[in-house]
């Protein structure tokens, strides 16, 4: 059997976008991308659609888009992962809002998309993972989730891959110029150099043709997200079908899976063209498509395993560093300090107006929803991304959530002003003194 193709996407924009940019989203990528699958009734993706961006479409007149992902589902082309609806980044978060938001986001998709809707895997915002959040996860009932194969080793491999044809192409810390020979599944990784919390009783690379329980856990299994191919896919690297092959090389042959994760927006919109290379990628049948959930009918060898805390962003050195979420909490940015003291604050302060009855605490409470999203942090991060004006709409966003509380005292509306303007301070600061400068030239 040749290379099996289970490829997922992430469908996501900020609550808050504009109608401007969702216009461009929908046209650039959603319809043409659904309109792929639907010429194309046998090929089958895995998609998580953010419970935010279902409603926004919905008011914002896309319900086609809707209709259309509804249709696809009822044809067995789309399977649905669940998640969170405002696209926060769990592993940061109390067990208690994970939970408020993965039931939000449950509530709103079994709304639009009816009974179609029926997860059985899980997707964390950013692919965000830690053992606690699995252990969570499972209690809900979920069977699987998707994490970045940097989690199995605290490694990216490369493989047997060619990337001859895409030169300079870099992928989430490794730079495909510099790398000489190949990765062995069975090579195991040892430097003798320097201490590293790398366990080097694994393999160095995922074993493609097997599947993986999380230890711990009863029959919960983890999917490892391909780094490199997905960000070749992600990036626009790969211009037609052809050249996809060139790059799969001898492991196209092998009998194994290909895992692919991107956001969904990639496929016509970050990268025009991307949709025509998937519709001819599913004309010339190159590969038997499934769901993630299929893979177990098709790989029956299983290992288990217990992977390291990442994102589908988190480089190796993050890994050896133990510094595994740092575009959301780096623990040298005052800014993400400020960032995280603040939506704390808000918290509480949301929590105590429930205890004081207060008449705005519905308000409160869905605006404090909202400003948990993952964006602000990552904008913050100078990683190398930066935007002073994400970083000011997720303060502004979390100021909005205390001022709403009728019952907050005057001591902690002016605390919350506080965090605010420190924040926004320090990130003009930051660009005066070129720290962003300094800080995004080193991640390069």
């Amino acid at each position: 059997m040749k290379m099996v193709w289970a490829n997922f996407l992430h469908f996501y924009q900020p609550p808050d976008q504009s109608k401007l940019m969702l216009d461009k989203v929908v046209n650039e990528g959603y319809r043409p991308l659904l309109a792929v699958l639907k010429s194309h009734p046998r090929e089958k993706i895995t998609v998580n659609f953010s419970g935010c961006l279902t409603e926004l479409l919905v008011a914002c007149g896309y319900s086609d888009v809707i209709r259309n992902v509804k249709f696809l589902a009822g044809r067995d082309q789309i399977e649905f992962t669940a998640s969170a609806k405002y696209h926060p980044f769990l592993p940061l978060l109390s067990h208690k809002e994970v939970l408020r938001q993965i039931r939000l986001n449950e509530e709103t998709n079994k709304k639009f998309f009816g009974r179609v809707y029926a997860p059985r895997g899980f997707y964390s915002p950013e692919a965000g993972f830690s053992f606690e959040l699995a252990k969570l996860v499972r209690k809900l009932g979920y069977h699987w989730t998707i994490v970045d194969e940097v989690s199995y080793s605290g490694r990216i491999a490369l493989g047997d891959y060619n990337f001859s044809s895409t030169p300079g192409f870099y992928s989430g810390g490794i730079d495909l110029k510099r790398i000489v020979g190949t990765v062995s599944s069975k090579k195991k990784f040892v430097d003798a150099s320097a201490k590293l919390s790398i366990n080097t009783e694994r393999a160095e690379r995922v074993d493609y043709s097997k599947i993986y329980k999380l230890a711990g856990l009863s029959n919960f299994l983890v999917f490892f997200r391909e780094r490199v191919i997905s960000d070749a896919l992600a990036s626009g690297q790969i211009k037609s079908a052809d050249q996809f092959l060139e790059i799969l090389g001898k492991e196209y042959k092998e009998n194994r899976y290909l895992l692919t994760g991107t956001d969904g927006e990639a496929y016509g919109h970050h990268q025009p063209g991307l949709e025509k290379v998937l519709d001819e990628i599913y004309s010339r049948k190159i590969f038997k498509t499934v769901t993630i959930s299929e893979l177990p009918k098709y790989f029956k060898t299983c290992e288990v395993v217990s992977p390291y805390p990442s994102s589908w962003g988190t480089t190796e050195k993050e890994v050896q560093d133990k510094n595994y979420y740092s575009r959301w909490f780096h623990p040298d940015n005052a800014i993400h300090k400020m960032q995280w003291d603040f939506t704390n604050f808000a918290i509480n302060i949301v929590a105590k107006a429930k205890e004081r009855k207060d008449k705005n605490y519905k308000e409160a409470r869905k605006k404090l929803d909202f400003a948990l999203y993952s964006c602000h942090f990552w904008w913050a991060s100078a990683h190398p991304w930066w935007s002073i004006e994400m970083i000011e709409r997720g303060a502004y966003a979390l100021l909005g959530t205390v001022n709403t509380c009728q019952t907050v005292t005057y001591a902690e509306k002016r605390k919350a002003k506080r965090y605010y303007h420190n924040i926004i301070e320090t990130a003009f600061d930051w660009l005066r003194k070129e720290i962003v400068w300094d800080l995004s030239h080193q991640h390069n």
